[in-house]
Formats: C-alpha cells, structure tokens, sequence
C-alpha cells in the first residue's frame, strides 16, 4: 500500500501522539494566562512584566524550530522528540519553582525551545509516513484533537486558580511532557530512514535556508503572515489583562470569552478552502488583511475614546482572530507551493520568523502596557497596517489553481 492511499486508516496512538505534540504550544500558553493577575500579586510586578513570559516563550518557540529540522533530518526525529519534550518538562517544573519574574522569564525561554521541537516533529513524522491525501486524513484527524486545547485550556487553567495557585498549572504542564515522553517511547516508531540520515548534512539546511530566504515567491507571503501573527501574538500577551482588569470578567467568565475566540479561528481556518474555491486567492487575502486592519483601528479608537464594554471589543477581538483563521492556512500554502523538495526547512524557516515577529509583537504589547487595551490595540493596528504595505510592495502573482488545491488539501495542516 502506497504512502498516499486515501484508504490507509493511521493508527489512533499515532495521530494522539502527534497531536498530543502539537497542543504543546497552545496549551503552554492558553493554560497559565488566567493566573497572570495571581502571578504579578505574587512577584509584585505589574501585569504587563508577566506578559513579558510570553514573549521569551515565544522566542525560545523561534530558535527551536530552526535548530530542530536539520538535527531531526541527520539524527532521526526520536531523540529530538525525546531531548525536547525533556526540556519542555524540565522547564515547566523549573518554572512551578520560579521565586522570582527574572526567573520566571528564564525558564519560559527553554519551555518554548523544547516544545517547539515536539511541534514541528508532528509534522516531519506524518511527513516520513504518509503523503497526499492519506497525510490530509492524518492532519486532519490531528487538527480535531490540537483545537480542543485553546478551548479547554484556560478553562481548566482558570479552575486551578480558582481553587489553587497557578503553580500547579505549570506542574501539570510538566506531567503532559512526561507523560508524551512515555508515549513516544512506548508507541511511536523512528520515522526518518538510516539511509536518509547517513545521506543528510547538517550544512543541507543552512544552504536552503539561504535559497528560501533569497525567494521572491517564499519572503514576501511569510513576511506578510508574520506581521498577521505579530497582531495575534500582542493580544494573546494582553488578552487576560484586557477581559479581567479592564473589563472586570472573572478568570471562567475569561476562559470562555477566550475559547470562543479560538472556536472562531478554528471554524475560519476550516471555511478557507471554500472561500478560496469562490474567490481569488489574493483577493480573498487582500479582504482578510482590510478587514484586520479595520478591527484594529476600531479597537485603538474605542480604547483612546474611553468607549470600552464587553460586546464591542470581544466583537473586534473575535473578527481579527477570525481573519487570521484565513490568512495563516493561506499565506502558508501560498508560500510553500514552490518548496515541496524542502518543504520541512520551508515550515520551519516559516514558522520561526512568524514567532520572531510575535516575540516583538508580545514584547512590545508588555513594555507598553498600562493597564489598558491601549498597547495592545495600537500594536495589532501597526502589525495589520504593515503586512498590508508588505503586500502591496512585494507580493507576487501566483497560481490560482494551484493554490486551491493545495489549501484544500493542507489546511487542517496549517491550522
């Protein structure tokens, strides 16, 4: 049977494995973000300090990804799985432990550096297994488990501040880690052949991370999407601020403003395909990034007017958050269309250059911060007006039908 027969059922332990990677990232971030007002009372800081262990997760998340795919193609993708689940669960324990911000940040850094690698092994393992549209049904089937976790986690994150201390957040999160290290040990075969490994250089990476770099067709559309995820990345850091101090909800009543805005990306993400199928590509990427930047400017002039209640910034928050559901899978297929050869470098050069920008975005959004949703709006606004000068300057003219039919295969992949 053939690597991309549609017939070929995955294994269940298989895609749990994978998706059990893959939730590292939105449960490392989602889960402690309703204990930030029980973490700054505890450190003595100011929220937007704690905000600022996003930003050194989300650079730790950078480096990793771009360390972590030439390793894998020459050592194989288990010791990679296994070295950074270990220092994902490490960390998580160092950061339950943390007596200080300082500290706090530090750990933050190398949770992100290892649960990056387990993030972009999902990917390279169902690309050694599967192709076609037998990998689809497998990414698929991985989407539907990974889009819980944004909807669960700071729901249970909240239950624990609730009745303990975000500690115990962080201790769970080093639990998850073992727990996959024992999965991974137990269920999941080395994917990548000997032959392969013996064949690959390490300086093989380097070289296509400098031809993607050079790319007309690869830059523009990444960079583009980086500034999306700069906007994204500013109201992950901020969003717990804005929902319980500004406007006064409770760490549940914030979980679920938060899961609602997760469920709109994911059903956004799921509709690109059918969108693309009725509209052009660059079109529908063009109406994306206005409307992005609209909500954003609505958003900073309702904060600098003193206009704030609940129902009118969830609603700029949920149509931003929405927008992005489309223009990530988009861009990423757009900007992958040309690289299938080295289409694993490809993602994670991708990938990491959006956590760059978001590592800014995040950081800006924390040192700015004054109690209001002000820094957060005027980052997101400043984000969405780039990618559109981004996009007006360098973008190039590509395939339509080409990119239909790759977003239609690999949305749930971008997802």
């Amino acid at each position: 049977m053939s690597k991309d027969d549609p017939s070929q059922r995955a294994p269940l332990m298989l895609a749990v494995i994978l998706g059990g990677l893959c939730a590292i990232g939105p449960l490392a971030i989602d889960m402690y973000m309703p204990g930030f007002p029980q973490m700054a009372t505890d450190f003595s800081v100011e929220s937007g300090a704690i905000q600022f262990s996003l930003t050194t997760f989300f650079t730790g998340l950078m480096f990793g990804q771009l360390l972590c795919g030439p390793l894998s193609d020459k050592y194989g993708r288990k010791p990679l799985i296994f070295g950074g689940l270990g220092l994902f669960a490490l960390s998580a324990f160092g950061c339950a432990a943390a007596p200080d911000a300082a500290s706090l940040y530090t750990f933050r850094f190398f949770q992100g550096l290892g649960g990056s690698i387990g993030m972009v092994m999902a990917f390279a393992v169902t690309r050694d297994l599967y192709t076609g549209l037998a990998a689809a049904k497998l990414l698929s089937l991985i989407v539907m488990l990974v889009s819980v976790a944004p909807i669960i986690a700071p729901v249970l994150g909240s239950m624990v501040v609730k009745f303990g201390s975000w500690r115990i957040i962080f201790c769970l999160l080093g639990l998850f880690g073992g727990a996959l290290i024992g999965l991974t040990a137990w269920k999941l075969p080395e994917t990548r052949s000997p032959d392969l490994r013996r064949s690959g250089k390490l300086t093989d990476g380097l070289v296509h991370y400098g031809t993607l770099l050079r790319s007309r067709r690869f830059l523009p559309l990444v960079l583009v999407s980086s500034a999306v995820q700069g906007g994204m990345f500013a109201y992950l850091a901020a969003s717990s601020s804005v929902y319980m101090t500004t406007l006064g909800l409770s760490p549940l009543q914030y979980s679920m403003a938060f899961g609602l805005n997760a469920f709109g990306l994911m059903i956004a993400a799921k509709l690109a395909p059918v969108l693309i199928r009725r509209f052009q590509a660059q079109r529908l990427l063009w109406a994306m990034l206005l409307i992005d930047l609209v909500a954003g400017l609505l958003l900073t002039i309702l904060t600098l007017t003193g206009h704030l209640s609940l129902a009118p910034v969830a609603a700029m928050l949920f149509t931003i958050v929405a927008a992005n559901g489309i223009i990530m899978p988009l861009t990423s297929m757009m900007a992958l269309d040309s690289f299938g050869h080295i289409s694993g470098t490809a993602a994670a050069l991708m990938g990491a250059i959006r956590f760059a920008a978001g590592a800014v975005a995040s950081g800006a959004t924390a040192a700015f911060s004054d109690g209001t949703p002000l820094s957060m709006s005027v980052v997101m606004a400043v984000c969405s007006f780039s990618a559109i000068v981004i996009a007006a300057t360098t973008l190039p003219r590509q395939d339509e039908e080409a990119i239909v039919e790759k977003v239609e295969l690999s949305t749930e992949e971008s997802a």
